[in-house]
């Protein structure tokens, strides 16, 4: 028998509604996975920015100091300059910092220590300059960006301020010392911002600030790039003198003090007539070094030294000639070595050469030197300490190592008719070299008082001015050749 058509119906009706309620529990399953698979992919994004912006932060921070590295510098200078142009009554002071002969630091205690000093700088530095913002843009250099107001910029007090934030004492693996910084600063408004003019001219300013002594701070100005455009292009001519081998080798008379003959002759570097113009002696001889022409130069001039001084020495009219080396000379173990060939090429006796030292080359390392100064005097070059009197004389160093010669600056000599200290700081220096057993050379000698009194005083020999002044090979082989010029003023 068949079921009524409204029990039919309502089975129907049941079983509809059986698979509703599964479809329902079936699309609820699926909405509650799908919120939670949503849920997680939202978590991952945040995870994922979250991980973005440390890797940003990171990619702008230094590792070491945690300060802005340069790109972060750069970032949060644009910020300032933002800040600046929607306020035009700010100014923007953008500085560099490098911090003073911290090579020395890493050379002397190690990169440990020399990093634990870094650290402590920035350290001290921030907590001394706030409203500002630091960073490091390389290895000891910084870089410092502010906002002042205009009209109200004291140059002199942001200046002191910041030197006094860049003189930290640090303290590390058991060694205090002291560092001090290098600082130039530029001032821009909302219509001198060109990023990369701005840090020419704070680089400007910071390396007057080195060239004039260091532990300074200075404000860039218009003559310093004049002066930055005169410099290079007076390094481009050193480089291109260099290059065709055009230094030569003059020749200052050194005397003896009692008969003002002649004895020796000091070799200095010179260049041909419009060369270098309007540049100095001092000048030529510091670019040469910092752009690197140095050694080449020395071994230029020394070489041709030798061989126009090879026939005076056997014809007697000189005793020996002297040359000046740097304190990267005695530190180089080929030294030796160059300055041997260049003797043998050009056939000089080595017992006929004097090489003058300065006081930094001989206490820079007390052990290289006397290692070097050892060998000069194996092959018979007798050694000379320049500048004697004016630096901080090691006497125990004095007396042990083989040095022949010293000789006095000029500095102590200038005043000794006029003044009684000088003259008495003058005997002193003289009479200390004598009781060491050394051979005393006085720089400087222009008047005949000069001359007098450093004789009374015991002095061996006499360079200077009143004597002659530096001149070429031809005129100094006119001038003091032969058996007729060998008496001098």
């Amino acid at each position: 028998m068949e079921p009524a058509p409204n029990k039919l119906l309502l089975r129907r009706l049941e079983r509809e509604k059986r698979a509703r309620i599964k479809a329902e529990r079936i699309l609820e399953n699926k909405a509650i996975e799908l919120f939670a698979a949503n849920q997680a992919l939202e978590k991952n994004a945040a995870e994922l920015r979250r991980k973005n912006e440390l890797a940003e932060q990171a990619a702008r921070t230094d590792d070491l100091t945690h300060l802005p590295n340069r790109r972060g510098f750069f970032r949060e200078l644009d910020s300032l300059m933002q800040e600046v142009v929607r306020d035009p009554e700010s100014r923007l002071v953008l500085g560099k910092i490098d911090l003073d002969h911290f090579k020395k630091v890493n050379d002397r205690f190690g990169h440990i220590t020399a990093d634990l000093a870094l650290t402590q700088f920035s350290e001290h530095f921030s907590n001394c300059f706030d409203g500002g913002v630091l960073g490091r843009v390389g290895g000891d250099e910084f870089a410092v960006a502010l906002i002042v107001v205009k009209g109200g910029v004291d140059r002199q007090a942001i200046a002191e301020k910041m030197l006094r934030a860049t003189r930290a004492t640090c303290h590390a693996a058991g060694v205090t010392f002291e560092l001090t910084a290098s600082v130039g600063l530029v001032e821009a408004g909302p219509g001198d911002f060109d990023i990369d003019r701005l840090r020419r001219l704070a680089d400007i300013a910071l390396y007057t600030s080195k060239r004039k002594g260091r532990n300074r701070c200075i404000w860039f100005d218009e003559e310093m790039r004049t002066g930055m455009l005169r410099q290079s292009l007076l390094e481009d001519n050193i480089r291109e003198a260099v290059e065709a081998d055009l230094f030569e080798p003059w020749f200052q008379p050194i005397v003896g003090c009692a008969k003002h003959e002649l004895l020796s002759a000091e070799v200095l570097s010179r260049w041909p007539e419009g060369t270098m113009p309007n540049a100095s002696v001092e000048e030529v001889i510091r670019l040469s070094e910092r752009i690197g022409s140095i050694e080449q130069l020395d071994a230029q001039v020394q070489a041709k030294a030798f061989r126009k001084a090879r026939d005076w020495v056997r014809a007697g009219n000189v005793q020996s000639i002297s040359v000046n080396v740097t304190p990267r000379d005695m530190l180089d173990d080929q030294f030796l070595s160059k300055l041997a060939k260049r003797l043998r090429a050009a056939d000089f006796p080595p017992d006929h050469l004097t090489v003058e030292i300065t006081e930094n080359a001989l206490f820079a390392d007390m052990n290289a030197a006397a290692a070097g100064i050892g060998n000069l005097s194996a092959l018979g070059i007798k050694v000379a300490l320049d500048d004697f009197g004016v630096g901080y004389s090691n006497l125990r160093a004095l007396s042990e190592l083989p040095i022949h010669y010293v000789k006095m600056d000029r500095s102590l000599i200038r005043d000794i008719a006029q003044e009684g200290r000088a003259r008495a700081l003058a005997e002193s220096a003289v009479r200390l070299g004598v009781s060491l057993g050394l051979c005393v050379v006085a720089e400087g000698v222009e008047t005949k008082d000069q001359a007098l009194l450093l004789r009374w005083f015991g002095c061996h020999r006499l360079q200077g001015y009143m004597f002659g002044k530096a001149v070429s090979a031809a005129k100094f082989n006119d001038a003091f050749s032969g058996p007729s010029k060998a008496s001098v003023a």
